[in-house]
C-alpha cells in the first residue's frame, strides 16, 4: 500500500489527534480484511484468480472513503497473490 497524509494543516491535525499511527495500523488491517472478504464472496471461485487489479481498485476506493476524514489518501494497493484452498 502507498498512502500519504494530505499536506494541509487540517488533514495533519486530523491524523495526529483523531487517529494516530497505532490506530491507523489496526484500522487498515480491519478494512482490508473486510474489503477482500466482501469482494471474494461476490465472485465465483473459478474467476477470482485473475482479478488482482479489480480487488485493488475497489480497495483503494473503500479505503479513501473511510480514511479521508483523517486526512489520509491511498494512492496504490498491490495484491501480490491470491491463493485458494486446494479443495476448490
Amino acid at each position: 500500500m502507498v498512502f500519504k497524509i494530505k499536506d494541509d494543516e487540517e488533514s495533519i491535525r486530523n491524523f495526529l489527534y483523531k487517529l494516530g499511527a497505532a490506530r491507523l495500523d489496526t484500522m487498515i488491517l480491519t478494512e482490508t480484511d473486510e474489503a477482500i472478504r466482501n469482494f471474494v464472496f461476490s465472485i465465483p471461485h473459478d474467476k477470482i484468480l485473475g482479478l488482482n487489479s479489480e480487488i485493488a481498485t475497489i480497495m483503494i476506493k473503500n479505503l479513501n472513503l473511510k480514511f479521508s476524514k483523517y486526512g489520509i489518501l491511498f494512492e496504490y494497493v498491490s495484491i501480490i497473490a491470491i491463493r485458494l484452498p486446494w479443495e476448490i
